[in-house]
């Protein structure tokens, strides 16, 4: 994105892969009432979301 970031400034970022069984994936179709669901809040946009972001802002949403 050189439009965004000046010269000489960088984003690093990371990543992290898991492997589930196939009979353990949550889909959501076992939740029940009184399931607890847990998330963190963000502290905003991060390297994932600016892609997008910027092509809804420039752009409008994507047409499907």
């Amino acid at each position: 994105m050189p439009d965004f970031y000046k010269r000489d400034e960088f984003d690093m970022a990371g990543f992290a892969v898991g492997v589930v069984e196939k009979k353990r994936i949550i889909n959501g179709q076992s939740a029940e009432p009184g399931d607890v669901a847990i998330a963190l809040a963000s502290s905003g946009l991060h390297s994932n979301g600016y892609g997008l972001a910027r092509r809804v802002i420039l752009t409008g949403p994507a047409m499907t």
